[in-house]
């Protein structure tokens, strides 16, 4: 009885013994974990510092990119208000009128000169009838021996040719008469012409001409401020992106800054 009783004891003391034994080795593999740690800090600092700087680096990166982007922002929301005010300028809607109004008075200082030219050109070939009629009643009146009545009544038709050959001389101007006695019909619309340009816009053209650019150059800034107006949507979702993405709010930050500098530059190609 005592022998077993002296067993069961030394079962219990080996027990607490090997126990002891697996607590000792996890202790002391703490303890050589721990020496290790120690050893691997005090052997690079400059990798903690490196650690330590990125760290301090990251915020620092941030902010200067937030300021950028508000810079850029700002920059471009400039830009839109001068297209704003450019555009606002733009009328192509009067200068095509001013052309209307000119084509207008083209047709009808043509009309009018040549109704003019055709009322001119009616009492010349009157007077030409009427001068004709006049030579031949002379040469009628020299050359033969009629008698007192019939000279009396070609007298008195010579007389009503001569008035009516001076009347109709009166409703055209004999500046126009060539040489040849034939009629200038190109000076005379030529002239009429060159007075009417003196007092009236007679040519449209350049006025069509410029409200088809001023068309041009609006439709432009319609493209413009369409860009512009994405460059400023890219810049406002780059303040949701995560901070930490640093490389992908950069990559969308620069592609809207060049996006914004060809408009720029558009505009100053525009202005």
């Amino acid at each position: 009885m005592d022998n077993q009783q002296n067993q069961e004891m030394l079962l219990r003391v080996l027990q607490r013994l090997e126990q002891n034994e697996t607590r000792l080795v996890q202790v002391s593999r703490q303890l050589e974990q721990m020496v290790e740690g120690a050893a691997v800090d005090k052997a690079s600092p400059e990798a903690n510092t490196a650690a330590e700087a990125d760290t301090a680096a990251e915020p620092e990166r941030t902010n200067r990119l937030t300021a950028f982007v508000t810079l850029s922002a700002l920059i471009a929301t400039i830009v839109m208000v001068v297209i704003s005010l450019f555009q606002s300028k733009l009328d192509p809607g009067e200068a095509a009128n001013f052309g209307m109004a000119a084509a207008f008075n083209r047709e009808l200082v043509q009309n009018i000169n040549y109704g003019q030219l055709y009322s001119q050109y009616r009492a010349y070939t009157d007077y030409l009838a009427y001068s004709e009629l006049q030579n031949q009643l002379e040469q009628t009146l020299a050359s033969t021996d009629a008698a007192a009545e019939e000279n009396s009544a070609l007298t008195e038709e010579l007389a009503q040719s001569q008035r009516k050959a001076a009347s109709s001389r009166l409703f055209f101007s004999m500046r126009y008469l060539n040489r040849d006695g034939s009629y200038d019909t190109e000076r005379q619309l030529g002239e009429a012409w060159a007075r009417a340009e003196q007092q009236t816009e007679l040519d449209p053209q350049p006025y069509f001409l410029d409200a088809d650019e001023q068309r041009s150059i609006g439709m432009q800034f319609i493209w413009l401020l369409l860009w512009l107006t994405a460059a400023l949507c890219v810049y406002e979702l780059v303040q949701y992106f995560n901070e930490r993405r640093v490389a992908v709010r950069g990559t969308f930050v620069f592609a809207a800054t060049i996006g914004m500098l060809l408009v720029i530059f558009g505009v100053y190609l525009l202005l």
